[in-house]
């Protein structure tokens, strides 16, 4: 068993103009010695990203397969990607924009390649709790259409609370832990819109870290957490996303909507991510079962730091998997899979899906999002303005104006197919605007030890996880469906709008029925879900005899015409021979780069009342660089330094978790290309007090030095913190 990590390093990109913490992978490979005549090794890696496209997984491959280390150990079939689906993410799933294609890349390959270096024997355990507290259903219109023996089993808040966690223990020491659970990670919403972040599960993930401290000071290798996601599909943590009603204020990401469980973006993603927190390392740290305090209704047993491998024999224990890239489209679903499924829970038998469309409710976003002008939840859209541009996307000269629309505003390729009548007519009750086409589905069903894995990558909302569980529970054998978790989110090919993205929603036929947001993102129709379910169990029922799967076919290099070709090559370009995204950055007048423009104070004593509960602000201006100049992967755009007793300063925060921030904007009468960038230091609780001081550090494009960037760092004077009140969290 190993594990690794690195910062993907991604700064800013369209769309975004801060950062409020890097984005991270984390690697964990394991692997079964002892395994006759089952499969030996699975990698599984969590991505602190938006959406899983297929490409990137595809070069990570070809990067694995070209590195002696590797071997070609590595395929599609035993290397299990997912994302953790932050909004915060740049879209960098092509070679439009290579730097940061480049640097997502780098990080997971460097996350591989470190849980590889740290490969030793282990064991590993398995943790169950519930948490209620950070999740609530936005579709529950649709939610309460489903089969009503389903919803008592599942419960009517139509949330799923369990939240899983594999510990990795070496010499009694837990050195590593997967955490598994499901809501959406999209906090930094609002006035925290165009900051960079791993949102809550990256909070958590890193809190958890540190919180183990073992090590992973400044980058080194030490404990290392990740949080991956189940079943969120229908799931925010945005909790009181219907008291925003104020449409303006949404648009313009103001933060007066307050849509999170405290008044700010920032702070409700440091919330959630507390409570994931919090709840994970209750499980690490538990010697009994462990409840949900918040919500004692729902049940107990919880069996924490159950074992999962313990010695026993590995046709018992064990590791294995099984891995199809399926075709979904136009396929007969059996019945066994569409039961109970009909108006009022009645069985509609064998169906047959459709080719993949999308919806025009799917452009009226969710219900926390207020609904856009496009088109409207549960309502006839077949004349919004979705279905105008779809009508659209069908007239030759038209459809290219649109596609290049789309490619320039949205950075979608607009891969789009024929829409004919009898697709419209399949799809219904959704009101198509796109027909797509019609590639294959990755999946993934993994054993481990006692625990079954079903990825795909689609957004699974609660019923649907469900419902894959249950179907896999029964064909596998297992007697209590919380040893079989449903995985959304997986890097693999699917069917999209552009090339290389990802599944989108996957609804069950009740909820498809009432056309909420999600049900327009449901590719194949009605039956997409119980299609998905009996292709995943088809594989559990292959993975039942716990045979060898079959033999993984080789990473082949793409031709040279193949798009993939160009992916490969960006991700082998060296940075620095890229070109930087000005011709040269601006400098005021009478101003130097880096030069400080507005200094913090000189001293700063008890945390002033900002209107968001007390806290302390430190923060400082400087001229600044592009920042997209140089990403500084595995380097900082800031640092809060602290001088020691013998007068040095050592580094005390940088710009890779929750604390300090930075965001870049426009300045100078005038003046071309001039950026600053603001450094904000949220001073933590119980922070001893000292002498700090500000850096800044970043790369400009000068013209004296074309085409060459230029590295430079400031500093702001020193200044005291006094103590501060409260238990340091890290």
């Amino acid at each position: 068993m190993a594990m690794g990590e690195t910062s993907n390093a991604w700064a800013v990109a369209p769309g975004f103009n801060g950062l409020q913490s890097r984005l991270t992978a984390r690697a964990f490979l394991i692997k079964d010695a002892e395994a006759k005549p089952a499969a030996s090794e699975v990698l599984f890696v969590v991505v602190e990203a938006g959406l899983p496209g297929s490409t990137v997984k595809e070069v990570v491959l070809q990067e694995l397969a070209g590195m002696q280390q590797f071997n070609s150990r590595f395929s599609a079939e035993n290397l299990v990607m997912v994302v953790t689906h932050t909004h915060g993410a740049p879209p960098n799933g092509d070679a439009a924009r290579p730097k940061l294609f480049k640097a997502q890349i780098d990080g997971i390959v460097q996350a591989i390649v470190n849980a590889d270096n740290n490969k030793a024997t282990a064991a590993i355990k398995v943790s169950r709790g519930n948490l209620t507290t950070v999740s609530r259903n936005r579709s529950i219109e649709a939610f309460k259409l489903d089969n009503v023996n389903d919803i008592k089993a599942v419960g009517e808040a139509g949330i799923d609370p369990l939240m899983t966690q594999l510990t990795f223990v070496r010499g009694g020491t837990p050195v590593g832990a997967l955490t598994f659970f499901g809501t959406h990670a999209t906090n930094m919403v609002d006035d925290g819109f165009t900051y960079v972040t791993g949102d809550s599960y990256g909070y958590a993930a890193r809190r958890l870290e540190d919180r183990m401290n073992l090590g992973r000071q400044n980058g080194g290798q030490g404990f290392v957490a990740a949080f991956a996601e189940t079943n969120p599909g229908d799931v925010t943590s945005n909790k009181n996303f219907d008291i925003c009603t104020d449409r303006q204020r949404l648009d313009h990401h103001q933060t007066g909507c307050k849509r999170g469980v405290k008044d700010t973006p920032f702070d409700s993603m440091k919330e959630i991510g507390e409570r994931l927190y919090d709840r994970a390392y209750m499980l690490l740290t538990a010697t009994g079962s462990v409840a949900d305090p918040a919500n004692p209704s729902y049940p107990k047993v919880i069996s924490a730091a159950a074992p999962v491998d313990d010695g026993l024999a590995p046709a018992r224990q064990g590791l294995n998997y099984r891995y199809q890239s399926v075709a979904l489209h136009n396929i007969l679903v059996d019945g066994k899979y569409t039961r109970g499924m009909g108006p009022n829970g009645s069985d509609p038998g064998a169906q047959r899906t459709c080719a993949p469309a999308w919806g025009a409710v799917f452009a009226a976003g969710s219900t926390e999002d207020l609904g856009t002008p496009l088109a409207a939840e549960g309502a006839d859209n077949s004349l919004s303005l979705a279905a105008l541009v779809g009508y659209g996307l069908q007239v030759p000269i038209l459809s290219d104006i649109l596609k290049f629309l789309a490619s320039a505003a949205l950075h979608l390729d607009a891969q789009v197919a024929t829409l004919t009548p009898e697709l419209r007519a399949c799809q219904g009750p959704k009101d198509v605007i796109a027909a797509l086409p019609a590639t294959l589905t990755e999946m993934h069903v993994l054993k481990l030890g006692s625990l079954y894995f079903a990825a795909a990558p689609f957004e699974l909302p609660v019923m649907t996880g469900y419902r894959i569980r249950k179907a896999l529970a029964t064909t596998l054998g297992v007697d209590d469906m919380k040893n079989v978790l449903a995985l959304g989110y997986l890097y693999g090919q699917s069917p999209s709008l552009e090339a290389g993205g990802f599944a989108g929603y996957l609804v069950t036929p009740e909820e498809y029925e009432s056309k909420q947001y999600e049900s327009g993102y449901t590719d194949w129709g009605k039956w997409s879900q119980p299609a998905v379910t009996q292709a995943l169990d088809m594989l559990a029922s292959d993975l039942k005899d716990n045979s060898a799967p079959p033999a993984r076919a080789p990473v082949a290099a793409p031709a040279a015409d193949d798009p993939l070709a160009a992916l490969v090559t960006a991700a082998n370009t060296p940075e620095e021979n890229m070109p930087a995204p000005v011709a040269w950055d601006g400098i005021p007048l009478f101003r130097t780069i880096g030069s400080v423009l507005t200094a913090p104070a000189m001293q700063y004593e008890a945390p002033f009342n900002s209107g968001q509960g007390k806290r302390l602000l430190v923060s400082a201006e400087f001229v600044s660089g592009h920042p997209m100049n140089r990403l500084r992967r595995n380097d900082t755009f800031l640092v809060i330094e602290k001088q020691t007793a013998d007068g040095r300063w050592e580094e005390y925060r940088r710009d890779d978790k929750w604390g300090a921030k930075i965001q870049w904007n426009p300045t100078g009468f005038l003046c071309i290309n001039c950026k600053s960038a603001t450094v904000t230091w949220e001073v933590e609780q119980g922070n001893p007090g000292g002498t700090y001081r500000i850096v800044h550090k970043g790369n400009y494009k000068p013209f004296w030095a074309l085409p060459d960037v230029v590295e430079f760092r400031s500093e702001t004077a020193p200044f005291v913190v006094a103590p501060q009140p409260g238990n340091a969290t890290g």
